[in-house]
């Protein structure tokens, strides 16, 4: 127990505090590709899923944004850049780092799989149940995205 919580505190001990360090996107600036839709999210087994609107974003330069919303919240905001990421859960959470986000922050992959045909990180089942819609499961934690965009 111990270890499990040390190694806890490693991760997200530094991520917290410190200030956002993506700078801000313009969406319509060139080489931008964007999709809105709707989603639904339970964040893990037996939680109660949660739907809203999503706008998904990539760059041709390999940088991302997903906003997750219900009016008039925000609930879900991800932003990659070639070396960096953040991520934030309403006011309540926020986490950055160097590199490609960690896999359990499906968020901010999202952009990847949706608009770049990646494949989902490790961990991560995809689906096409339709044409538009798919779902993203973690079999493991319970997580699970349906996203529809038309």
């Amino acid at each position: 127990m111990f270890r499990a919580l040390s190694i806890a505190f490693l991760l997200f001990a530094g991520c917290m505090s410190a200030p956002k360090n993506v700078p801000p996107l313009d969406l319509t600036g060139s080489g931008w590709t964007t999709r809105q839709g709707q989603v639904t999210w339970q964040r893990k087994r037996n939680a109660a899923e949660i739907s809203g609107d999503l706008l998904v974003a990539i760059n041709q330069n390999h940088s991302s944004f997903v906003r997750f919303s219900k009016d008039p919240f925000t609930i879900v905001n991800a932003q990659t850049n070639p070396d960096r990421w953040n991520i934030d859960f309403g006011d309540k959470y926020y986490f950055h780092g160097a590199g490609h986000g960690p896999s359990r922050l499906i968020w901010l992959h999202i952009p990847e799989i949706l608009l770049a045909s990646h494949a989902p990180p490790a961990g991560w089942e995809m689906t096409n149940t339709t044409a538009q819609t798919t779902l993203l499961q973690n079999h493991k934690s319970g997580e699970r995205v349906e996203i529809f965009l038309p």
